[in-house]
């Protein structure tokens, strides 16, 4: 009797052996936990870094629970990857193109206003010089264009403004604004 108890106690000591399952837990770079059943799974620069968990798939005839049987939690899997991160309902793409958009726009205007100035110079030297009308209405139409490139500048400067507030609003990262 004792003999066949012990053959029985071996039996179930090899037995949960078999039982046994392997888990591995890694940490990505952003620092976000994953789990998988398969090593092969975890990407190659995170596996040194993986834990192996044991864990047994069913508990031992003669041991009882400690606390009521509770519904299986769900197989750790990798969570699924996220999408593109959305800033102010709006990915990168789309805020990098607005700034970049934004900035050349005001740049032109410079531009424009620079060149306009220059030409500006030019004629007020002509109309000292020659006093003729023609030089006259071409400086004035130059200084009326001036003042509606200026005026255009400012806008696109408190548009600017209102775009970095709103990038600043939802999040944005600097990069992107760039």
């Amino acid at each position: 009797m004792k003999l066949r108890f012990v053959w029985i106690f071996l039996l179930v000591l090899s037995a949960s052996g078999i039982a046994e399952a392997a888990f591995y837990r890694w940490v990505d770079g952003n620092g976000v936990v994953h789990f998988t059943d398969n090593k092969d799974n975890i990407p190659a620069k995170f596996r040194k870094k993986a834990t192996r968990l044991k864990l047994l798939d069913e508990p031992s005839v003669n041991a009882k629970p400690a606390t009521p049987p509770q519904t299986p939690a769900p197989s750790p899997v990798a969570a699924p990857p996220a999408g593109p991160e959305l800033y102010g309902d709006h990915d990168q793409a789309w805020w990098r193109n607005r700034f970049t958009t934004m900035k050349g726009q005001i740049q032109a205007a410079k531009d424009r206003l620079a060149e306009n100035q220059t030409k500006l110079v030019e004629l007020r030297r002509k109309r000292v010089i020659y006093q003729r009308t023609r030089d006259r209405e071409a400086y004035n139409t130059m200084n009326e264009s001036i003042a509606a490139e200026e005026e255009n500048l400012s806008k696109l400067v408190a548009n600017g403004e209102a775009l970095t507030q709103e990038a600043d609003r939802a999040g944005v990262p600097a990069e992107w604004r760039q």
